[in-house]
């Protein structure tokens, strides 16, 4: 019973994700901003999964708090990690001159290379405008919660 309920969570909420990848597809028509809008299908439903997994049971007012507000709050999370993929990427001017710098800095231009290297994978979304990125969030939200209360997971 368990499994089968998680399945069905797991099913539900990844084809959320992609039907939010679709929608923010074709509202923003850029790949960047679609695919913050699937991480953000996804984030309604990571308190629900802990508070469950750490034992919590009757979780439905929980669970309605977490995606209600999580089409205010958590798109406001990607928005950060946006701007935080944007403030790494600024550190490529500091390249040339990196063996001048200390070794914190040094790090950082590592990092800055590791994630340009993810994100000519598509591992990890490059930067887009901020309030693109909060509508994709917005967007996923909404689509999360609708599919969560049409399969009846709250």
């Amino acid at each position: 019973m368990v499994v089968e309920n998680m399945l069905l969570e797991m099913t539900v909420i990844m084809f959320s994700a992609i039907f939010s990848f679709i929608i923010t597809y074709f509202i923003y028509k850029r790949f960047a901003v679609a695919v913050w809008g699937y991480i953000g299908a996804f984030l309604p439903r990571i308190p629900v999964t802990l508070v469950a997994l750490a034992g919590g049971t009757n979780l439905l007012v929980f669970a309605w708090v977490s995606h209600v507000l999580g089409i205010l709050l958590y798109p406001m999370l990607l928005a950060v990690a946006d701007i935080l993929l944007l403030e790494i990427a600024l550190i490529r001017v500091a390249r040339p001159v990196a063996f001048m710098l200390p070794k914190g800095l040094q790090t950082a231009i590592k990092i800055e290379s590791f994630i340009d290297r993810m994100q000519d994978y598509h591992a990890v979304p490059r930067p887009v405008r901020v309030q693109w990125v909060y509508g994709a969030g917005a967007i996923a939200g909404m689509v999360n919660m609708i599919f969560a209360v049409v399969f009846g997971l709250i």
